[in-house]
């Protein structure tokens, strides 16, 4: 949005386990980076308490920002928190200002949900990560927006790699499918092929199935440096995402976009949270189990050089075509101005 010639300024807070884990008062020395325009709102963070503090200090700070910087164009959060839906329902009714919640997520208690439903149905307008959820939508204020890259890479690094390297990112957690990757990959025979896997949480049965085979080298949580670094030397990427699940098809999987921007084979389970087009450009199996992740791996591996510049080709394409920031920063503020013509962004 910055470099699309649109002024940010961000309210947030730095969340904290609840006291006695976390600070009595939170937040009291948080700041934002010089970079970024804004505030951090501190609270009172004891049970109970901890939402109704967030709502009223968010007012507040809002108020103020309102004072020094006059009406925003818009209000926009990420997700529908209580505290998101207070001051956006507040700018609504007494500003006449816009409020669009980015929904990336849906909350899994069920009062949550209703009240997630409901504040999302009164919102101005509303952006879905989610193909799934975008389509799921009945309001016709909507935008299915998933994400995009910064950069897309030098694509003639996307070569055969000596050994063979399959890279999985993220939280080693059963949404992200770690565990179903690690059952995939037993199965592959060829002793020469390394599996590199970055993220925490890992489970005790993840660490035993890292312990147990020599291939896996477990790299923890790192720096985003070090794992471009990492990605560079990979062969293959992997979102295995576990399709039985039902909170996977009601999320985007956002590593797949920055997958791609490697231009390197990306191998994906299919789930609701994808839209239609990346059938033609990830590598899906179909058949969302080890056998069928496992099959899938092999088949790439045995890709000749010809045709890993072809997919990587294809992937240029499609991300310069509507994957990068500065499209996607477009489509949202035409998004707004649709919305809100009064106002333009």
């Amino acid at each position: 949005m910055l470099n699309a010639g649109e002024s940010v300024i961000v309210l947030g807070h730095q969340p904290e386990q609840l006291w006695p884990k976390g600070s009595f008062f939170a937040g009291r020395q948080s700041v934002l980076p010089q970079s970024i325009s804004g505030n951090l709102v501190s609270y009172c963070n004891i049970p109970l308490l901890r939402r109704w503090s967030l709502k009223r200090r968010y007012l507040y700070e809002f108020k103020q920002l309102f004072k020094k910087h006059g009406p925003p164009k818009c209000i926009v959060s990420y997700n529908l928190p209580a505290h998101s839906i207070y001051i956006g329902l507040y700018a609504q009714r007494h500003l006449n200002v816009p409020w669009i919640p980015i929904v990336a997520d849906v909350p899994d208690n069920k009062a949550e949900l209703i009240m997630h439903n409901q504040a999302l149905h009164e919102a101005t307008g509303r952006v879905f990560l989610s193909w799934g959820a975008w389509k799921n939508c009945t309001d016709v204020l909507k935008l299915h927006l998933d994400g995009g890259v910064e950069k897309v890479r030098d694509h003639s690094i996307a070569s055969c790699g000596l050994p063979p390297i399959i890279l999985f990112s993220g939280a080693m957690n059963k949404w992200a499918g770690v565990e179903l990757l690690l059952q995939a990959f037993s199965q592959i025979v060829r002793r020469d092929v390394k599996l590199w896997l970055c993220g925490k949480g890992a489970t005790n049965a993840v660490l035993k199935a890292i312990d147990a085979d020599k291939r896996i080298t477990y790299f923890g949580c790192v720096s985003d440096e070090k794992l471009e670094e990492l990605t560079n030397q990979s062969t293959i990427m992997v979102n295995p995402r576990d399709t039985s699940l039902p909170e996977n098809h009601i999320n985007f999987p956002s590593k797949v976009l920055e997958y791609l921007s490697y231009c390197k084979p990306v191998i994906s389970t299919w789930t609701d949270g994808l839209s239609p087009e990346y059938r033609d450009i990830l590598v899906i199996a179909e058949n969302p189990n080890p056998d069928g992740i496992a099959a899938k791996i092999e088949e790439v591996l045995v890709w000749d050089q010809s045709k890993l510049s072809d997919y990587s080709q294809r992937v240029v394409v499609f991300l310069a075509a509507g994957k990068t920031w500065e499209i996607q920063s477009q489509r949202f503020i035409h998004f707004l101005n649709d919305i809100h013509p009064t106002q333009r962004a």
